[in-house]
């Protein structure tokens, strides 16, 4: 998982726009969620749709991001895997960035 707007310097924050990217793969892939957490949240994202073992792209915020308050927020990748002989399913793996809206 990455954001695009952090590429060329995490450091500066973010100031106008959040672009999610992401990747999950894997050949007994479950759900796949992705959320942000800070001051009025949580805040949801609109996933591309899947395709057999994977998901990725860019998701759509379901917020509009010049309306947040300049604060820390922290966006959350979950991934949940589905073992082949159905008895139990592991824990979701999660991936996170956190980030400053200046």
């Amino acid at each position: 998982m990455d954001s695009l707007q952090l590429r060329a310097n995490g450091c500066a924050g973010i100031q106008t726009g959040l672009d999610v990217v992401f990747t999950t793969t894997h050949p007994n892939l479950g759900g796949v969620g992705l959320t942000m957490t800070g001051p009025g949240g949580p805040y949801g994202f609109t996933l591309p749709a899947a395709v057999p073992g994977e998901r990725f792209g860019t998701a759509t915020n379901s917020f509009v991001f010049t309306t947040l308050t300049d604060c820390a927020y922290i966006i959350t990748l979950s991934a949940s895997l589905l073992l082949t002989t159905g008895d139990s399913s592991p824990n979701p793996v999660y991936d996170q960035i956190a980030f400053c809206k200046k």
